[in-house]
């Protein structure tokens, strides 16, 4: 039987290959994607139900149904469903982009 000795240096070399791999990974997908997607939801899919556009959001049931009924989020309404478009989500998340009091010309 054969005894391995795993050492610190060993341990933060391979925690450097593995990050290093791992921003290679996200670089190429980015580059193929041509630009970074929010949340879990695919870009090509254009109407989402309510727990979709919450999860691309990142915001509690409660902050989604208060934006919702003050109007912010734009939605369409189909029976008992209502449906988000991607796009108009997309475009309130830039047009309530913060600089943190820089700014840019």
């Amino acid at each position: 039987m054969q005894i391995s000795v795993i050492t610190k240096e060993d341990l933060e070399e391979f925690k450097n290959d593995l990050l290093e791999e791992m921003e290679k990974i996200l670089k190429t997908h980015k580059s193929k994607s041509g630009q970074q997607s929010f949340g879990q939801i695919p870009k090509d899919k254009r109407w989402m139900k309510a727990t979709e556009a919450r999860k691309l959001l990142s915001i509690s049931q409660g902050t989604f149904h208060k934006l919702k009924i003050n109007g912010i989020i734009p939605y369409s309404r189909i029976g008992k469903v209502c449906l988000f478009d991607y796009d108009e989500i997309v475009k309130i998340i830039q047009e309530n982009k913060i600089h943190n009091g820089i700014f840019r010309s």
